[in-house]
């Protein structure tokens, strides 16, 4: 098998685990065996390592020494801290970063929206939280404190898998959507404090969202 082929291979099974622990058909606390995987799916073993190390490094399964991999349980708790830090520190890194954020920047993460309106709502969910990371990151990206950006990207990183979770919801997904066209408008219209209103509610809204999803 090529690089190639491997690559998608796993991408495929990646897919698959996120989608089943997201949609609870793997609940907190589930052991994932690689064995028990790949037999399922009848792939190697090798895809399936190469996911579940994805989904570890993304927060969606834990690892233990001798216990394997599990899935990581989900905490209200957590969703508020993180959520929290992320409101106030994004609107403090979009008014550090505003200077260097460009009409190009801009019209790119425009593009990408208007693209989102034109996919089908079944392939809805994922399409918005990749035009999600897109928007998130070009804070952190034109961010020029180091230590503002790298901590905001470990927040963001730490949210993925309360952000997936919660974007089940077809209301929810066109609420956030938008908000993203919202807060578009305002870095296009050169109001930076109504885009750091829009982005902390924007925030926010997620964070209910997915409270609401975990209750």
């Amino acid at each position: 098998m090529s690089a190639i082929d491997q690559s998608l291979l796993t991408a495929r099974v990646y897919e698959h685990l996120r989608e089943r622990i997201v949609n609870k058909t793997f609940p907190a606390g589930a052991r994932l065996a690689e064995e028990t995987i790949s037999a399922e799916l009848e792939v190697s073993r090798t895809p399936v390592r190469e996911a579940l190390h994805r989904l570890t490094q993304e927060g969606f399964v834990v690892y233990a020494p001798r216990r394997g991999c599990r899935v990581k349980p989900l905490s209200c708790r957590e969703v508020e801290d993180i959520f929290e830090l992320r409101s106030i520190l994004e609107p403090l890194a979009l008014r550090e970063a505003w200077p260097r954020i460009t009409p190009a920047d801009i019209a790119r993460l425009e593009t990408r929206l208007a693209e989102l309106d034109r996919i089908s709502a079944g392939g809805q969910s994922q399409a918005a939280l990749a035009a999600d990371d897109d928007l998130h990151d070009l804070f952190c990206q034109r961010c020029s404190n180091r230590y503002l950006r790298e901590y905001l990207r470990h927040l963001i990183q730490l949210s993925r898998p309360y952000r997936s979770f919660g974007a089940g919801a077809r209301a929810h997904l066109r609420q956030l959507h938008r908000q993203r066209k919202q807060i578009l408008a305002a870095l296009r219209a050169g109001r930076k404090e109504l885009a750091g209103q829009l982005l902390q509610r924007h925030i926010r809204a997620g964070q209910q969202e997915i409270l609401s999803r975990l209750a």
